[in-house]
C-alpha cells in the first residue's frame, strides 16, 4: 500500500539525519517538524481508513468529547491542572478533591505527595522526557488515575499496555490541538499538554493551581539544569539533573491556548496561591472553593 510505504520512508528519514549537519540548526528543527507532521498524520489515516489497526489511536478517540456537556446545564465540568510548584498546599489539594463537577490532573512526580493529601487525579500526564526516562517505571507503578498519559518524540521503552502514548507535532512553534490522536505540541509543558488532552475530551473551562512559574536552579557543565527547591515536594528530582525551563515559550503556549479556549467558550485561568506567570487571568482559588460551597 501506497500509505505505508511512504511511512517506512519517513521512519528512515528520521533515523538517518546526519547530513541535515550541513543546514543550520533553524533549517534542521523545521524538516524534523515536517516529518514528524508526516508520519503523524499518515499513521492517523492508515487508523481512519481501516489500512493498519491502533489500539493506541481507538483508546485516544473513546475519549472524545466525553465531559462535553449543554452550556445551560448546572452539571459543566470544570478542569483543574495541578502544578508542583512550592506555593501548594495539602488543604487546598483536599479541597479541590471535593469540588463538584471537577476533572483534575496531575503531572510529572506529584505521586510523591500521595502521603500527603487524599486527592487522587482523575488523570495523569507527563510530557517531559527527563521524567519518563529517569521515573516512568515508578510513575507507571504509583499514578493511581484513571489513565496515565506519556507524550514523547521517541518510542517509549516500557510497558506500553500501561499508559496512553500521545504524539508530537512540532517541536517549537505551539499551535493547539484540535484532534491529540494526531499529535499535539506540548509547548515546552506537560501542562499545556493536559489542557489540550482536557479539551479533546469536551473540557472547557481550566483553572491553573501551583503554577508558581518561578524557576531556582544552577547550571552544570553539561548544560543541564541541578537544583530541588521548584517544587512543594521535597527531594522532587532525587538529585537528577533536568532540562531548564524555556519560559518564553512555556509562556507562548500559555497565552495561545487561552486565546484558542477563550475563542471556543472557555478559558484557562491562574488560581495559584503564589505565582509569577503573569500572561493570564489571576483569580483568588477560595472564590473557587465558595462558588462549589453555594
Amino acid at each position: 500500500m501506497p500509505f505505508l510505504l511512504l511511512k517506512k520512508v519517513f521512519k528512515i528519514m528520521f533515523k538517518q539525519y546526519r547530513f541535515l549537519k550541513i543546514f543550520s540548526s533553524k533549517l534542521q528543527v523545521r524538516f524534523f517538524e515536517l516529518i514528524i507532521y508526516l508520519n503523524n498524520q499518515l499513521s492517523y489515516l492508515l487508523f481512519k481508513f481501516n489500512i493498519k489497526d491502533n489500539a493506541n489511536f481507538k483508546e485516544i478517540e473513546s475519549f472524545k468529547n466525553i465531559y462535553l456537556t449543554n452550556k445551560s446545564n448546572d452539571s459543566e465540568m470544570i478542569c483543574v491542572i495541578i502544578g508542583n510548584g512550592p506555593s501548594v498546599r495539602t488543604k487546598d489539594l483536599n479541597r479541590i478533591m471535593k469540588l463538584k463537577n471537577v476533572v483534575t490532573f496531575c503531572a510529572n512526580r506529584f505521586y510523591l505527595a500521595y502521603n500527603k493529601t487524599k486527592l487522587r487525579p482523575t488523570y495523569y500526564v507527563s510530557s517531559d522526557s527527563q521524567v519518563i526516562n529517569d521515573f516512568g517505571s515508578e510513575l507507571i507503578k504509583k499514578h493511581c488515575s484513571k489513565k496515565l498519559f506519556f507524550t514523547s518524540l521517541k518510542k517509549i521503552k516500557l510497558n506500553s499496555e500501561k499508559f496512553i502514548k500521545l504524539n508530537l507535532s512540532l517541536l517549537r512553534r505551539f499551535k493547539f490541538s484540535k484532534n491529540i490522536a494526531r499529535g499535539h505540541n506540548v509547548g515546552c509543558s506537560t501542562l499545556t499538554s493536559a489542557v489540550q488532552i482536557g479539551y479533546h475530551m469536551g473540557l472547557r473551562k481550566f483553572y491553573f493551581y501551583g503554577v508558581d512559574h518561578n524557576f531556582n536552579f544552577k547550571m552544570s557543565t553539561d548544560n543541564q539544569a541541578q537544583g530541588d527547591d521548584n517544587h512543594f515536594i521535597k527531594n522532587y528530582r532525587s538529585g537528577k539533573k533536568w532540562y531548564p525551563p524555556l519560559t518564553n515559550l512555556i509562556e507562548e503556549g500559555f497565552e495561545r491556548s487561552d486565546k484558542f479556549l477563550r475563542e471556543n467558550g472557555g478559558f484557562l485561568i491562574n488560581i495559584s496561591r503564589r505565582s509569577k506567570l503573569e500572561i493570564l487571568e489571576k483569580r483568588n482559588i477560595d472564590d473557587l472553593f465558595k462558588a462549589s460551597e453555594i
